[in-house]
């Protein structure tokens, strides 16, 4: 039987609490019985009572947080990526498949059951998740006008929802994303800000144009495959009834540095999201930034959230609309002219 230090029971005894303690241990005697109250550990017993003691006095985050550790259960990092569910292209240029082609697709007014019919088909060979890809790799973008088709846009929703929708989202779901994607680069608004007139007016574009409307971008890798995977792609097309507007071919990867059209080294700084296996083997932190950079739903550098869908709930019932791990790409395909633009370096140093 244990007694308090400061218990005088006997001449003091309890008083000197380690010497009591030695002296206990020393007089132990072995026995073939146990006796416990409890049917776990002490540690389990202390951790119980800062369950019950923590109901009561948890008043800051901090508090809850470390109250939720002792179940475990410690909140996902607001930068934890679901990196399953997101395509591959976020966490690497897959500069070891040598060949690139970007298919840019029109839906061709087909009917909604064939465009979802096509992107079901093709979701199967789009790479998701952090891993390195090993013969191929192929990603999927849609547009505005892509995404409208599919579905998601208020016009198409019927008369009862359109009544019934707030005045402030007549613009539909896409309100919330910046002009230049829900306006489309050849509105006469982005035509103005852009300066795309003369040679550059949205006419003499190869795609993208109101005369070739793009709803979805086929970004592939690969090796020596390139080919065999463009004739998969392209059947997949023709079989929905969809049609090819044009094809970015890319130029092939050599060995060292990677260099823009002008000569100049590219890629020397690659941003690593936070989250990632890329961030914590990266011994810079100048380099590691925030999912919402490039990741819809998750908090970028300044701690805001990015524009994203906004569908209301009594709309997507079955939770089929998620925005979440969605991601925004940019596809763009520049004339550089490169003699030109040193004829203009040379006019111009001579008044330097």
């Amino acid at each position: 039987m244990w007694v308090s230090p400061r218990h005088n029971l006997f001449w003091k005894g309890g008083e000197d609490g380690d010497r009591f303690k030695r002296y206990a241990r020393r007089s132990m005697q072995p026995t073939r019985f146990w006796y416990s109250a409890y049917d776990f550990s002490a540690q389990q017993i202390r951790k119980n009572a800062l369950i019950r003691d923590g109901i009561a006095r948890i008043k800051t985050a901090s508090d809850a947080e470390a109250w939720l550790e002792l179940f475990n259960s410690v909140p996902r990092p607001h930068y934890a990526l679901e990196t399953e569910e997101v395509q591959n292209i976020v966490f690497g240029g897959s500069r070891h498949l040598q060949n690139g082609r970007c298919l840019l697709v029109n839906f061709d007014k087909a009917p909604r059951e064939k465009v979802q019919g096509w992107l079901e088909e093709v979701s199967e060979e789009i790479k998701w998740g952090d891993a390195k890809p090993s013969e191929k790799a192929i990603f999927l973008a849609l547009s505005r006008s892509g995404l409208a088709t599919l579905g998601l846009n208020y016009e198409q929703a019927g008369q009862k929802k359109a009544e019934s929708m707030n005045a402030n989202c007549l613009d539909g779901v896409f309100s919330s994303f910046p002009p230049a994607f829900e306006l489309g680069m050849a509105h006469p608004t982005r035509k103005s800000v852009l300066k795309d007139t003369g040679e550059s007016s949205a006419d003499a574009w190869l795609w993208g144009s109101e005369g070739k409307p793009v709803d979805a971008a086929i970004v592939l890798y690969a090796n020596d495959t390139i080919y065999n995977q463009l004739r998969k792609l392209r059947s997949a097309l023709q079989k929905y009834g969809l049609a090819e507007v044009h094809m970015v071919t890319m130029q092939p990867q050599s060995e060292g540095p990677i260099r823009e059209p002008f000569g100049f080294v590219d890629g020397v700084s690659q941003p690593k999201l936070r989250g990632t296996k890329q961030a914590v083997e990266e011994t810079n932190p100048l380099h590691v930034v925030e999912p919402g950079e490039f990741v819809l739903g998750y908090h970028d550098d300044r701690g805001y959230f990015p524009p994203t869908l906004r569908v209301p709930a009594e709309w997507d019932t079955n939770v089929l609309c998620q925005a979440n791990l969605s991601l925004c790409l940019a596809v763009t395909q520049i004339l550089t002219m490169i003699l030109r633009w040193r004829e203009i370096l040379d006019v111009m140093a001579v008044f330097l």
